[in-house]
């Protein structure tokens, strides 16, 4: 989303207390994000507003309390609903090369739930794992480190790019 961070990756005290007490914390740029990899917008909000909405807060507790209880009903298999659709929406997003210009099929999971048969995972074919491996390949190029001189003479690497496999 590119929000402002609130100290920059190259911060010498932040990469100093990163590596205090033989920790290896490196500061990284977080990537844009796409709403539709967002778990909580594909199903989370959705099953804790249907829950919410039976009843009307009508103030700042009651609505936290609403929200916690809704929390509190959600199961497994709601969880795992969600996950399976962003596992869905995740392989047309890579046969789509990226773009969100796509369709989602059903999954007819609660046809699955009623057969005790749903997953939790999807497999994909051959060209969306050779397309996710291109996409990989891409993406792995833009590494940059640069060494960080620390006032206790540790040395730190920064990484100022986003790297998914770093």
């Amino acid at each position: 989303d590119n929000a402002r961070p609130h100290v920059l990756a190259d911060d010498l005290e932040v990469a100093a207390a990163g590596c205090a007490d033989g920790w290896a914390i490196k500061l990284v740029n977080q990537p844009a994000q796409n709403p539709d990899l967002n778990c909580l917008d594909l199903g989370f909000f959705a099953s804790i507003q249907s829950l919410q909405s039976k009843t009307i807060p009508r103030t700042p507790d009651e609505l936290i309390k609403e929200a916690l209880q809704s929390f509190q009903a959600s199961t497994a298999v709601s969880l795992n609903k969600t996950f399976l659709t962003l596992q869905h929406v995740m392989e047309h997003i890579l046969k789509n090369e990226g773009r969100n210009n796509y369709r989602l099929g059903h999954l007819h999971k609660e046809k699955l739930i009623h057969a005790d048969e749903l997953p939790v995972s999807l497999s994909c074919d051959g060209l969306t794992l050779a397309l996710a491996q291109q996409a990989a390949a891409a993406l792995s190029f833009s590494i940059s480190t640069t060494p960080v001189d620390v006032p206790d003479t540790t040395s730190v690497t920064v990484v100022s790019e986003f790297d998914p496999f770093y």
